[in-house]
């Protein structure tokens, strides 16, 4: 059984093996963690076309107007709770097909938008589709003008990283003085997940290797230099076909096959299920602690 000595997020010693062992959580701060087998994956070959098209999703393009709709419910949310920021130069790590920087030139048309993207697929979607500045480049090995970035958005990205501190500390270096970063990720500890286990939608390694609370997340945001400053769990629309799809096919064999064909088209609908956080956060030092 693999082993973990320590808790990423607080660094609680000793956290408690879970579900065979295939995962670690903190008695301190809840954070759970995958076992350290799961971090051997060749992410280049995980987070391939096929991710987006019949593997973590049914089919990404053609359910755009359902992601569509979350971020731009999100950025109208943060118009109405911070009214007097204005996002100017903006960062997207793991931005696949350009989406949300869509949405955001919709609502700020002067925005100045640089995407990051490790798929080759969607990026070259969004820059060829979209006019975007997506780049197919490994974020930390990126060289980046001297310019600061006002806000920096991680959507449902946080988790598959095997190491975020190392993200967050670079973006960290590279955001401006009270600048705000957007994290959207599951949260582990609510009543959902706890009642699920195993079961909870949400798991499955080795694409998502980091299960938050939010006192981890919250902790190890004070590591790296920001101060939350929102915490809330917003609706999530999905079309039927993806929610069918997730339900009843995503990590089952022959799901795929067998329902596709009667999910050509769908709508989408908007689920609240409260264990999905949207967390945003402000530089609040000059340097991070950790």
């Amino acid at each position: 059984m693999n082993t973990i000595n320590k808790c990423y997020c607080c660094g609680e010693l000793a956290p408690n093996p879970i579900h065979k062992g295939d995962f670690f959580r903190c008695r301190k701060c809840g954070h759970t963690i995958a076992a350290s087998k799961y971090f051997d994956s060749d992410f280049n070959k995980l987070y391939s076309e096929k991710y987006f098209k019949g593997e973590e999703y049914l089919d990404y393009v053609n359910d755009r107007e359902a992601i569509q709709r979350n971020f731009d419910e999100r950025i109208i949310r943060l118009k109405k709770l911070f009214p007097n920021r204005k996002q100017e130069h903006v960062l997207e790590i793991g931005a696949a097909y350009g989406f949300f920087g869509d949405s955001l030139r919709y609502f700020f048309p002067e925005v100045k938008f640089i995407g990051f993207e490790i798929s080759s697929e969607p990026s070259e979607w969004g820059r060829n589709n979209l006019n975007l500045d997506i780049r197919n480049q490994d974020y930390l090995a990126s060289q980046l003008p001297n310019e600061l970035f006002s806000d920096v958005f991680m959507w449902d990205v946080i988790e598959h990283l095997p190491d975020p501190v190392l993200f967050l500390n670079k973006a960290f270096t590279e955001m401006k003085e009270g600048g705000h970063i957007h994290i959207t990720t599951g949260d582990i500890g609510r009543l959902l997940p706890t009642m699920q286990g195993s079961k909870w939608r949400m798991i499955h390694p080795p694409t998502h290797l980091h299960y938050f609370t939010r006192k981890s997340l919250t902790k190890l945001l004070d590591l790296c230099g920001f101060r939350v400053v929102h915490v809330s769990y917003p609706t999530v629309y999905r079309s039927i076909r993806q929610i069918w799809y997730s339900l009843f096919s995503l990590n089952k064999k022959n799901g795929t096959e067998s329902h596709q064909g009667k999910l050509k088209k769908s709508r989408f609908i908007g689920i609240n299920t409260y264990d999905i956080m949207f967390v945003v956060a402000e530089k609040a030092s000059t340097t991070p602690h950790r």
